[in-house]
């Protein structure tokens, strides 16, 4: 499909464009299609989270671990998990699977450190599962 070959060619400020994109859509649809792998997703994240390990961040006031809802949001939105897949890859009920994506939806619209370093996962994980961008 033209725009998953559009999107595994796209750089990092593309992959954000798309994902906020994503994150306004009100029904919660989701792609039909994946545009990675959750194993790429998960070593993306598990490689950015080395170097940081504690990030945190306050959404609506509350302290929350912030590598654990880019897992959701991720896995989610360009792995093609379900909730319920999530929720067993990473020991967590679906829902909290599910607060946790609408959280990631609400932080990607109002952090833009948090967009970016999500877009940079996309990438990363984009490249792990096709190779690098010709």
């Amino acid at each position: 499909d033209a725009s998953l070959d559009a999107l595994i060619l796209a750089t990092p400020e593309h992959v954000r464009g798309w994902m906020d994109a994503r994150a306004m859509l009100a029904d919660g649809a989701r792609r039909t299609t994946p545009v990675t792998d959750a194993e790429s997703v998960t070593a993306a994240i598990a490689e950015a989270s080395a170097a940081e390990p504690d990030w945190t961040i306050r959404p609506r006031g509350r302290l929350r671990p912030a590598w654990t809802i880019l897992a959701v949001g991720l896995l989610q939105d360009v792995a093609g998990l379900t909730l319920r897949q999530i929720g067993v890859r990473l020991s967590m009920s679906a829902s909290v699977a599910s607060d946790l994506s609408a959280e990631h939806r609400r932080i990607l619209r109002e952090d833009d450190a948090y967009a970016s370093a999500a877009a940079s996962l996309v990438r990363s994980a984009i490249d792990r599962c096709h190779g690098p961008r010709r």
